[in-house]
């Protein structure tokens, strides 16, 4: 949908598509509004995990607008830039014994996803401007 050859690239459809495809694919942002949650699952590209990133800020999630940060598949940084305090489920593929949530070592809770895939996870409370990292 992104290939500069497709005739009916400039519909705004594609451009929108295309970023809720980063947004939700990429990225793995999901909002569980009815639990004033914010979900993240980082699904970057298989190569040199030290290298690959993806960054998004400015996304409105319900009443709050947020930036999220993925370094690889084991890092990520939320921010709440505005709105209300919300929670943060932190999400990683695989089965680790411990997630870091700002450094501090906690124990996850384990489960698999609708697709099958195995994640581990841990809810984090994120206050009005603040930052958190997790990182698995």
């Amino acid at each position: 949908m992104t290939d500069p050859n497709l005739k009916r690239r400039s519909y705004p459809e594609l451009s929108f598509t295309v970023v809720g495809n980063i947004g939700s694919g990429l990225m793995g942002i999901h909002p569980l509004m009815s639990r004033r949650t914010l979900q993240t699952l980082p699904q970057l590209p298989e190569h040199k995990e030290e290298e690959a990133w993806a960054e998004l800020r400015n996304v409105p999630i319900g009443e709050n607008v947020i930036a999220v940060t993925h370094r690889g598949n084991k890092k990520t940084r939320q921010i709440n830039q505005s709105g209300p305090d919300l929670l943060w489920r932190a999400s990683f593929m695989g089965n680790a014994e411990k997630i870091f949530v700002d450094n501090k070592p906690v124990v996850p809770k384990k489960s698999t996803t609708e697709g099958g895939i195995r994640e581990v996870w841990i809810d984090i409370a994120v206050k009005q401007g603040q930052a958190r990292e997790s990182q698995c």
